[in-house]
Formats: structure tokens, sequence, C-alpha cells
């Protein structure tokens, strides 16, 4: 199959362009950064800015891509950004519209996030009530109406996957971006390097006043993302919904845990209020996932993800990153 993977270098775009590339699978990489750090060898790079819809629309015209994997974004949950919101949701509407056109028969798998749900204390289903707190959370929400939208209205098949947090590395390639938000590279990365942690949320009505999050192992992600490609006429209707997460959920001061236990740096934590966009809970139901797709969470458990995410920035930490984009 001919794959279009759009932020495909980025952390969860390289793990998916390596495990296609695996798979037999053509991959064209579409990222307008060609400046990033994460290159899966051997897979075309297209370099190009998707906020413009012609250049999609060429891309998609020529190609006919059978998947287009949609993971560009900005994904900073903290804050209220108007220009988060504006360009995920116009490059989305842009991928939409180049399908409509030139490729109808594309299926679009677009990675939306378990931020839609906002502070929820119980298990949400697909069908939860929606309450973001992040402008991050509220964009996801926008595109999930615009694809809702296209596939009733022009017939086009598409999937969105509600990401819980995402962590964990391949031998290959893990999460480090050049400011790193995230709370598990950054808890790793301070015992590498032995200096303190700062970990955000404290007093809140959580097991230990810390936030909560569920999480699953990116590369349980990307081999989610090439079953439903295969399989995805044997889903019922034109646009479905399922949120990706292992079901289990771990505290932010559980997390520090875990790095410690598998690196042996006692770590220093010094507490904060949470920041604003942060959520204090999410608990994710990934029934539907399972018994509809027939997924499982192979390497989800707490251990595999931060084993993996805290040896292979270890073994990265003075690595000579080489880019080679081609058109």
């Amino acid at each position: 199959m001919t794959f279009f993977i759009t932020g495909g270098l980025g952390y969860i775009g390289s793990v998916l362009a390596e495990v296609s590339g695996r798979a037999g699978h053509r991959c064209f990489i579409i990222d307008r950064d060609q400046d990033k750090r994460h290159l899966p060898i051997g897979d075309r790079v297209i370099v190009s800015d998707i906020l413009h819809q012609q250049k999609i629309a060429n891309l998609v015209k020529k190609h006919r891509p059978h998947v287009i994997h949609h993971l560009a974004a900005l994904s900073n949950v903290v804050g209220y950004r108007d220009e988060m919101f504006a360009e995920n949701v116009t490059t989305t509407r842009n991928i939409l519209e180049a399908i409509r056109q030139y490729s109808p028969e594309t299926l679009l798998v677009f990675a939306s996030s378990c931020a839609v749900y906002g502070n929820n204390p119980s298990f949400c289903t697909e069908d939860s009530s929606q309450s973001p707190v992040s402008a991050y959370g509220r964009s996801k929400i926008e595109c999930e109406k615009i694809i809702r939208d296209y596939s009733d209205r022009f017939g086009l098949s598409a999937v969105i996957f509600r990401y819980s947090n995402v962590a964990g590395a391949t031998d290959q390639w893990g999460e480090l971006r050049t400011e790193e938000s995230h709370l598990l590279p950054n808890i790793c990365l301070a015992a590498r390097d032995c200096r303190p942690i700062t970990v955000f949320g404290t007093g809140l009505a959580t097991i230990d006043g810390s936030s909560v999050r569920d999480y699953v192992h990116v590369l349980d992600v990307a081999n989610i993302h090439l079953l439903v490609s295969k399989n995805h006429r044997q889903l019922g209707g034109k646009c479905r919904e399922f949120n990706i997460g292992a079901g289990v959920s771990y505290s932010n001061l559980q997390m520090v845990e875990a790095v410690t236990a598998v690196s042996g740096q006692v770590l220093e934590v010094k507490h904060a209020p949470c920041r604003a966009g942060d959520t204090v809970a999410v608990y994710i139901d990934n029934n539907r996932a399972r018994q509809e797709l027939g997924i499982s969470f192979p390497n989800s458990k707490l251990n595999s993800i931060v084993n993996s995410t805290y040896r292979w920035l270890s073994a990265n930490k003075y690595r000579d990153w080489q880019l080679q984009a081609v058109s």
C-alpha cells in the first residue's frame, strides 16, 4: 500500500514509517520542517507545508495514496494558543479537500487525542462528554467535526484515533524534542543527567495528589495504524472513533517511581501547580477498539514503556543526527 504520513519526521510518525517500511508499504513522509532530527532512513521525505491547500492537493493528485495517516499538529497541551487551533484545523481541512477532489477512495486515519475529554473522573468511552481544557483539545474536537462532515457529505472513509499519552521507544526512534514538555522523557532525562525533576500538579483529588494519565506505547500505536489500514473496510460506517490507550492510568509521581526503579537514580522532585491546559486525570475505556478492531496493547505495560524510553534516551545522548530529505 502507499501511505502518506503527515508529520512523519516527528516522534510517532518516525515509528510509524519504520514499522510500515518493514511491512512492505511505500511511505511518503510529508513534513514542513526539514531540520527535525528524526528521519526513517530509506523513506521518501517531501518537505511541504500542508497549511497550503494546493500543495497537499498536488501531492494527493500525483500519488493517490491508499491511506493518509494525518499526524501533523501543533501538540503542546499547555496554554491557550489561538494559532494552534487555527493551524490544526486548517491542515485537516486541506487534506480532506484534497482527498475529496483527487482521491476519494483514500482512507484518512486521523490522530486525535484524549485531550478532547478534558477532566473526567470516570473511564471515558468514545461517547463521553467532551470538555477540553486546552486549545489543543479544542482543535481536535473541531477537526473531528470536519472529518465527520466530509464523511457524511462526500462518502469519504475515515478513522479517528483518540490517543492517550503516547510514550516509549523502539531501538531506532524515541521521544526527544528541542523543547520537551512531556512528562516521561523529562523524568528519564533528569535521571540520566542526575538533576531534579519538576512535577506539575499537587494537592489534587487523585491517588497521591498528582495528575493521572493513561499511557500507550508508540509501537502499539504504529501497529494499530497498520491494522486499520489493512482492515478498515470491515468497519461499519464511513467514519469511526476509537480510544487508543492501555486502559491503565498512573499518576505523575508513580511515573517518577517507575523511572527510579529502572534507572537506579533517586530523583529530587520539585512540586508545582498544574499549568494552564493540564488535565487533572484521564481514564480511557478501550473496549470498542479491542472488540471491533481486535487490537491489543502488548508493549504498553508500564515497565516496557519506561524501560524503552530510558534506554533510548541514554543511548542517544551523543548521537550525531543526520537528515537527508528528497523530493
